[in-house]
């Protein structure tokens, strides 16, 4: 009768052993898949993080564009107005010496 309790002890231990390695297998497939998962989101923010890298340097190109150009056109403004102001002297100059003439 005891052989018999303790067959049925050894029993129920040896399935409360195979279902805890089943459950130790869950458990490291579901592991297995949480690393996989890890790996494949840190590879989609390296990706988010270089195209975002990447459209940053666009704009500060399109940036700089826009200064390059702003500043050509202050140059191009600057020089016109000194020929203006040139042509401007010339014709007050020019005006001068016609009334002196005409006095």
């Amino acid at each position: 009768k005891e052989l018999f309790q303790c067959q049925g002890t050894v029993e129920k231990k040896e399935f409360e052993i195979k279902s805890m390695k089943v459950e130790k297998d869950e458990w490291e497939q579901e592991a297995k898949n949480a690393r996989k998962e890890i790996f494949r989101l840190k590879e989609d923010i390296l990706e988010v993080k270089e195209r975002s890298e990447n459209h940053l340097e666009v704009e500060k190109q399109k940036i700089r564009q826009v200064e390059d150009l702003r500043t050509e056109v202050e140059t191009e403004l600057e020089e016109r107005d000194a020929a203006l102001n040139t042509l401007k002297n010339k014709l007050e100059s020019k005006e001068s010496r016609i009334y002196e003439l005409e006095t």
